[in-house]
């Protein structure tokens, strides 16, 4: 599975080439004005993203709120480094790496 980024990163550059093949079948690159390509940018946004709706929708139904307070990413502890510079949390030993 590519990662979220990747999936990201890959419909950037589809649409670009969409936009591109879009640009090269109108046969100019030239707009009026930027309100005029700002919504030949969103008739084919929305013309792509077409088929997305039903799955969208099914996705919706299923998610719910997020959590009303941020929610920790990692556990915290307070820990004491022993002589030998080495610590310890839940039975696994650490030690710091010498900067190199």
């Amino acid at each position: 599975m590519a990662t979220r980024t990747g999936d990201v990163e890959q419909r950037h550059h589809r649409f670009k080439r969409a936009v591109d093949q879009e640009l090269m079948l109108r046969g100019s690159r030239d707009f009026a004005s930027l309100d005029v390509y700002r919504e030949f940018l969103q008739t084919l946004f929305t013309r792509l993203n077409a088929g997305r709706s039903q799955r969208l929708a099914e996705e919706m139904k299923e998610m719910r709120e997020l959590p009303e307070r941020r929610m920790e990413s990692a556990k915290r502890e307070r820990v004491k480094v022993d002589s030998g510079s080495l610590i310890y949390v839940d039975r696994n030993v650490y030690s710091r790496c010498p900067a190199g």
